[in-house]
């Protein structure tokens, strides 16, 4: 578990970003640029605040590993990337540049760090982190310097414009240099990572290269528009929104799927049935304002009907509002069922899976490869960071089998708080469940699964067909367990 400070300055952080995202987004007043407020800079607030929502995302996490960390602070920071131009001029706007400007520098040095984080060369991973803050510092301090110098006469000392305008460029060159280095290392890194990684890491290395492609592409022909010339372009400008928007939906489909971040399943789905709710709310307002009312006028019209005037325009009215509730509130059931097929393809396939080993594997194979197969599908299909099977004894439980992190003790007593009850589960504090194999009033044995390796708590139906495998195993099992016991 994160401490408590942590946890609050995660919040505190967030807080921030999204009272500024949503600021950007209805277009807020800004102090410190020239620029109107245009789609460019909409399409930028947009990208933020679906960034905030995945940071959040991460935070609520009760366990977070060091990926987690440097996700959350590198997309923490590029939200946070221009929220020193809300701040009026005043005591609050050199800590909101200070922190704005490190933010983003230090966001990219955290995205290059997590696109290596999961590859196996400690050495490579090292010189990541070494390069990545000298990135980072230059990002940050070319950043700010132009600030500092431009209101520099809040200090009491003004520099003289023709100064400021001869090492302004030269700083803004020195900044999307930092920038360019860090796209272009966000991206290596990462395909770097997916030739070298295996397993889920691989998957994970994948889906950073496709998210960051686009950000990485815009970023950098933007960065190389700076470079060259020292002024934005407007179609530089809009490349690089449209990368951030694309990339923003990109770790937001990563999030929502659980395959870049572990979130709760039911969290996940949650959102998408609430986005599913949302669309489908439009189209009932559409239905509400324009269908229904041409229905009503065109039923009004009718020769048939004419003769009735109101009567007949409320009736019809009426009518096909509630057959336009009732067509979607049909169509929202299918539209979230649909969805949530798309979105958790991947998991549907591990929960098949289990109930595929339940009616089959279960009933095939002799008592010990059906606990070495028992444990493996707990841990590759309901991603178990260990699982053992446990047969009874004697004195106790005997482990018949085992594997993964830290695969518990070779046997418990017959006393201990872990065994579940016959016709139930025993969810422990630390994440780790216990699944019992019925025999009569008792139990034959046991499936212990340990903590998720993402840190979540395990979905019901993960339960449920992970406990189906461990009943049907039990059965060929239980031929093992003594007949007084």
């Amino acid at each position: 578990m994160i401490s408590r400070n942590r946890r609050i300055a995660m919040v505190a952080l967030l807080a921030v970003a999204a009272f500024f995202a949503i600021k950007d987004v209805v277009g807020g007043k800004i102090y410190h640029i020239q620029a109107p407020y245009d789609a460019y800079m909409r399409a930028f607030a947009v990208s933020r605040l679906i960034l905030v929502f995945i940071a959040a995302l991460i935070a609520r996490k009760p366990v977070l590993t060091r990926r987690d960390g440097l996700l959350f602070c590198g997309i923490l920071g590029l939200s946070l990337d221009v929220f020193w131009q809300y701040v009026a001029p005043g005591a609050a706007f050199w800590f909101a540049a200070a922190l704005s400007h490190a933010a983003i520098g230090f966001g990219m040095a955290a995205l290059m760090q997590f696109a290596v984080a999961a590859h196996p060369n400690e050495k490579l991973r090292r010189g990541v982190t070494i390069g990545s803050v000298a990135v980072g510092l230059i990002i940050t301090l070319a950043g700010f310097a132009p600030v500092l110098l431009f209101y520099g006469q809040w200090f009491g000392q003004q520099l003289d414009d023709a100064t400021f305008q001869a090492l302004a460029p030269w700083l803004d060159r020195l900044r999307w240099l930092g920038m360019l280095t860090a796209c272009l290392s966000i991206e290596a890194l990462a395909a770097a990572t997916l030739r070298s990684a295996d397993g889920r890491q691989r998957q994970q290395a994948l889906l950073v290269v496709a998210s960051f492609a686009p950000l990485v592409v815009a970023t950098s022909v933007h960065a190389l528009t700076r470079i060259i010339s020292a002024h934005d372009a407007a179609w530089a400008r809009d490349a690089d929104a449209v990368g951030s928007v694309l990339t923003a939906a990109g770790l937001a489909y990563g999030a929502l799927t659980r395959r870049l971040i572990d979130v709760e399943f039911y969290v996940s789905a949650a959102i998408i049935a609430a986005l599913v709710g949302a669309a489908l709310t439009v189209l009932a307002f559409l239905a509400e304002h324009f269908v229904v009312p041409w229905i009503a006028v065109s039923v009004e019209h009718l020769p048939l009907f004419k003769p009735y005037g109101d009567a007949v325009r409320i009736g019809a009215h009426l009518i096909a509002a509630f057959g336009a509730f009732l067509i979607l509130t049909k169509v929202y059931e299918e539209a979230k069922r649909f969805a949530r097929d798309v979105v958790f393809h991947h998991r549907q396939e591990h929960l098949e899976a289990l109930r595929t080993f339940a009616e089959r594997d279960a009933s095939a194979l002799a008592p010990g490869p059906l606990a070495v197969a028992l444990v493996e599908a707990a841990m590759e299909h309901a991603d178990a960071s260990y699982a053992a099977v446990y047969v009874r004894d004697a004195s106790g439980y005997r482990r018949l089998a085992g594997a993964g992190t830290c695969a518990p003790e070779n046997h418990i007593a017959a006393n201990d708080p872990r065994i579940p009850p016959p016709r139930g589960l025993r969810n422990m504090g630390d994440g780790s469940v216990a699944l019992p194999m019925p025999i009569g009033t008792g139990i034959s044995g046991f499936l212990l699964c340990g903590p998720k390796r993402e840190a979540t708590r395990y979905a019901p139906d993960e339960l449920t067909a992970v406990g189906l495998a461990t009943r049907e195993a039990g059965i060929v099992l239980s031929a093992l367990a003594p007949a007084s016991a």
